[in-house]
């Protein structure tokens, strides 16, 4: 087997002509190369079944009639597997001129986060895990003291309540688990945009 790099548009087109014989497309599903193809292409989707070894780097997936309906007949679905995508910067010092770039960025992309899970956004959006980890890899000190900031004025906020309301603080502990810190509770503004942002995470959540 001879590996080839090529982009999204010249893989399909040589899949094709017979050039090659199969293209990976990493992209979050749908993806509009996948979903702009037509059942006359001669072009379909192969399962990749979830396999031993796999779970180190790749998650379970699937593709449905409803990712790609013109190429997945309605009612079946396709096993792959899937990746996470993660937002990475230089880890500048703190008195680093750049670095204030950084917070100032951390600041106003979680503070509005909510903005990127209604259309015309990409369904993956809705995916964003705030709380996931990378073995090997430190957070943002300004990404971290946010999310403290926002755990924080969560736990302000929890009292008394049902046994729904212990429920729900449990799942955004999920969302947001982080080593306490001790940092000062969110404006209520930055509150309201990650409870949104988190209520349609769990959403995303209870679906799959």
């Amino acid at each position: 087997m001879q590996e080839v790099h090529l982009d999204e548009t010249d893989a399909l087109a040589k899949l094709k002509t017979g050039d090659i014989d199969a293209a990976v497309v990493i992209a979050g599903k749908p993806a509009p190369i996948l979903a702009h193809l037509e059942p006359s292409s001669g072009l379909k989707l192969l399962a990749l079944p979830y396999l031993n070894g796999l779970e180190d780097d790749y998650y379970p997936a699937s593709l449905t009639h409803e990712d790609y309906p013109q190429i997945i007949a309605d009612g079946d679905s396709v096993d792959t597997v899937a990746v996470c995508a993660v937002l990475v910067s230089f880890n500048w010092a703190r008195n680093n001129p750049r670095n204030a770039k950084i917070d100032h960025f951390v600041d106003r992309f979680f503070s509005n986060f909510d903005a990127f899970l209604a259309p015309p956004r990409h369904p993956k959006w809705r995916q964003v895990n705030f709380a996931a980890t990378l073995e090997g890899w430190q957070r943002s000190p300004a990404a971290q003291a946010w999310i403290d900031r926002a755990k924080a004025a969560m736990a302000a906020k929890a009292g008394a309540g049902t046994s729904a309301d212990d429920e729900a603080r449990a799942q955004f502990d999920t969302f947001l688990a982080q080593a306490d810190t001790g940092a000062a509770a969110a404006s209520d503004d930055e509150r309201a945009r990650l409870f949104r942002a988190f209520l349609e995470w769990s959403r995303t959540q209870n679906q799959n």
